[in-house]
This record gives C-alpha cells, structure tokens and sequence, in this order.
C-alpha cells in the first residue's frame, strides 16, 4: 500500500473511539475470553482515552475513509507527582494494514508532538516477538530499559521489551527562556 493513501490526524472523541476499539480488540483477541470480558476492556481502554488534553494525545492513521491504525500517548497514573509528565506509548494497526509502514508514520508523528508535551519520559512496551515495532521505536529513540519476562500463570505468554524516550525540549520554549 503507498503511503501516500493515509491521512494521519489527531483523534475525535466524539467519532473515533468504537473504531479504536475495534482495532485494539483485534490485536488482543488471545486476551479477551468473553462477551464481559470485551466490555471491560472497552471501558478500561475509555477511561484511558479521557486525558487526552493536548499533551496526552492521539493520533489515527484513515485509509479510504476507514481508521486502520492508532498511536496514543497515554498518562501512566501509577505515581500522582509525575504522571502528567509520563505517558506510555500505545501503537496498533489493522491487521490488513500492519507491515505497511502506517505504525512508523504514526509513532513519528507522536514523536514531532512530545516536544511541545509537558510529557518528559515516553515509555513504550512491546512484546519481544514483535520485532517490527521494536525496530521502529529504536529507529526513532527509544532506548530499551529492560524486559519483562513471561508470566508463570500463563505459560504461551509473549516476555515483554520496555523501552524510554526522554523526550527533548521543545525548541520554542528553549528560544524564550
């Protein structure tokens, strides 16, 4: 597919959501096990989507007319004195698209974005078979911090890689300084 069919734009709450959500759910289907199930990620995947505010954004990538691929960064609420300055990185694409070089163009414009963030570290997680992801991220300045290794409880799980961006100033707030 040429590249030059996507349009990459920020995120609409009010038109978007169900098609993210159907693009999540097809990259997790060895995850979900039920109707309930579903409907708690679909929740849990809407809560995270409420703090988008300009720093904390998302990006889709259309394909005739069609959202075929997401890059979100996502607040890391774990730690209340900097999770307005961390984010996890959360990139998927349509299988039909996957392979297209549509996840390199969305996390690179999430990248362009982060400096005008108050976002300072940018955490990314994939899982170690994905090589494709992981060459990308690399390619545009993730650092890998350490693995994950597979869970005990559930024996065909995929180790996880954590990677970290530290993400530079941006070069209009260093100009005023």
């Amino acid at each position: 597919m040429d590249l030059k069919n996507y349009e990459i734009r920020p995120y609409n709450a009010q038109t978007d959501f169900d098609s993210l959500f159907k693009i999540w759910m097809e990259n997790h289907l060895d995850f979900i096990s039920s109707q309930s199930d579903e409907q708690s990620y679909r929740e849990m995947l809407f809560d995270s989507f409420k703090y988008i505010d300009g720093s904390f954004q998302i990006f889709v990538a259309v394909f005739q007319n069609e959202i075929v691929g997401y890059q979100a960064a996502l607040p890391m609420r774990n730690n209340p004195a900097t999770w307005k300055e961390h984010a996890l990185s959360s990139t998927y694409v349509a299988k039909a698209h996957q392979g297209s070089g549509i996840g390199y163009e969305l996390l690179k414009m999430m990248f362009e974005h982060l400096p005008n963030s108050n976002i300072k570290l940018f955490f990314g997680q994939a899982k170690a078979s994905n090589v494709a992801i992981i060459k990308i991220g690399e390619k545009l300045g993730f650092k890998k911090i350490g693995d994950i290794p597979s869970s005990n409880k559930i024996p065909v799980s995929d180790p996880l890689v954590i990677h970290v961006y530290n993400v530079p100033e941006s070069e209009n707030i260093a100009n005023t300084n």
